[in-house]
């Protein structure tokens, strides 16, 4: 659903035949990590940002969302958090969502 300042609502459906997916939830301390990155090993669209950012009065989703297309073996994927540290992790299993956690900061 799309709204735009004085103009109608509009609904987006689509129709094609779908494809397999990997979905995937950043967080540190309980907390969702905007300004991370996700780097997905061996595609071809391998980088997605999360942001919670949107336009006025809007928000994004904090999931990241990559297309697999036939790909149905579980991958491996690069997190870069906020605070520049870089972790792997995987494999992970396709057309789910994975909930990833950066470890606590050692003292």
């Amino acid at each position: 659903v799309v709204t735009n300042n004085r103009g109608p609502a509009r609904i987006y459906r689509n129709d094609s035949a779908g494809g397999h997916w990997l979905g995937i939830t950043l967080v540190a301390d309980g907390t969702p990590t905007a300004g991370s990155r996700v780097e997905l090993e061996g595609a071809s669209c391998t980088a997605r940002q999360v942001a919670t950012d949107g336009s006025y009065g809007s928000a994004n989703d904090v999931r990241v969302h990559f297309g697999l297309g036939a790909l149905t073996m579980p991958r491996h994927v690069r997190v870069t958090w906020p605070d520049g540290e870089s972790q792997r992790f995987g494999p992970l299993a396709a057309d789910q969502h994975h909930l990833l956690r950066q470890p606590p900061a050692e003292p």
